[in-house]
């Protein structure tokens, strides 16, 4: 169930960057920091739930940061338009 969580977590963080570079990005360091931690969960029962909730939870936040990012982007685009507009 964890990897299922994981991967349509991801599925939807494609879905929005429409890049592989994010998810490939942010797929890397979860195994890296899986990996090297030293710290290991005290109750594996919980582990798993805990997952599963982490991604739900990330999924509007992801998708919140990514909107405000496309709306900066396409503010940017139009006021190099302006500009570009302006001085010709």
């Amino acid at each position: 169930m964890p990897l299922f969580a994981a991967s349509v977590f991801l599925c939807f963080f494609f879905k929005e960057t429409k890049t592989l570079l994010c998810p490939i990005a942010f797929a890397a360091t979860v195994a890296l920091l899986t990996r090297f931690t030293p710290l290991e969960a005290t109750s594996l029962e919980y582990t798993n739930p805990f997952m599963i909730v982490t991604y739900i939870v990330l999924i509007p936040i992801m998708q919140s940061f990514v909107a405000d990012v496309k709306e900066q982007n396409a503010r940017l685009e139009a006021t190099a338009v302006d500009d570009s507009e302006q001085s010709v």
